[in-house]
């Protein structure tokens, strides 16, 4: 609609604030009158100017063809990350803004081979979990019983940069995979890799692959004044043992000597002030909340 508007009068509503929030919610609007009709209509004046477009679903399901093969793939990874089939399901409840589209709809029925679940009205559907949630995790704090179990899981794979032997590349060397069921320990066992070496910086990192430019560096664990004649390839314990509330905590220990260090690590779980700043700054001028603080 904005490419329209400009193609005609040579000027793009989304950069003003107001506009852009103005035009939002009359192509929100469209959308879900394309959820339940074969057509819709955007009306959309501004500076005098005035153009009308009327879209027909097929047109908007071409457009947002690539949004919904992310969902798919998305639904897919889920899946497989946590060793589920579409058998072990008992019901599917849509949410979202794209969910009342027969484009997601027939989507999920032709991956799952049944219908999903509309008992939930869509625009509740996260309201009325969250609250769910809120209420088991309550009671649990209570001693009361819960309606349901509530199963804690890593948020994001934990590991520590280690050399790969065949490369003799830094790689992610994963210990507590993501999504694994909280609380969890794994230890895994690496080698010094060279003579004498009289310490060792544990670096560990946060991420799903094993590049390291693609993780987050989440701490470090340094063991000093070993044995100046350990041998290289000497062993060297790693164990990460991660709580129920996510803490994880580390414990380095070299066989040979009997050294052991433990280091609780804090993740990253908040913004900086400068992150915050610049994030606030992008919300003003979006143009959904300038229309929403239009508005008020």
């Amino acid at each position: 609609m904005a490419k329209l508007f400009h193609d005609k009068y040579g000027i793009d509503p989304r950069a003003e604030p107001a506009a852009a929030g103005k035009l939002w919610r009359a192509c929100e609007d469209a959308r879900r009158t394309l959820s339940e009709h074969d057509q819709a209509a955007i009306d959309f004046e501004h500076e005098g100017n005035r153009a009308r477009v009327t879209i027909s679903r097929r047109q908007f399901e071409n457009y947002t063809r690539d949004l919904a093969d992310g969902i798919r793939h998305a639904i897919e990874k889920t899946l497989q990350m946590a060793a589920v089939e579409w058998a072990d399901v008992d019901r599917i409840l849509l949410a979202g803004g794209m969910a009342p589209t027969p484009l997601i709809r027939d989507m999920v029925h032709e991956l799952s081979g049944r219908m999903p679940d509309a008992s939930v009205p869509l625009d509740q559907a996260v309201a009325r979990g969250a609250a769910w949630y809120a209420a088991a995790r309550l009671a649990k704090r209570e001693g009361r019983p819960t309606p349901f179990e509530i199963a804690e899981v890593s948020s994001h794979s934990m590991g520590i940069v280690a050399t790969d032997t065949r490369t003799g590349e830094k790689r992610h060397a994963i210990l507590i995979p993501r999504n694994t069921r909280l609380p969890a320990s794994e230890k895994l066992t690496f080698k010094t890799q060279k003579l004498g070496q009289d310490s060792l910086n544990i670096q560990i990192v946060q991420g799903e692959s094993t590049e390291l430019k693609e993780c987050t560096w989440i701490g470090k664990c340094l063991v000093e004044n070993l044995p100046p004649d350990l041998p290289a390839g000497s062993p060297i314990a790693v164990e990460f043992r991660c709580a129920a509330n996510g803490r994880l905590t580390v414990f380095v220990e070299s066989p040979l000597t009997g050294q052991r260090i433990t280091q609780e690590i804090r993740r990253p779980a908040r913004l900086s002030a400068a992150e915050l700043e610049h994030w606030r700054d992008w919300l003003e001028t979006t143009s959904l909340c300038a229309g929403l603080a239009e508005e008020g």
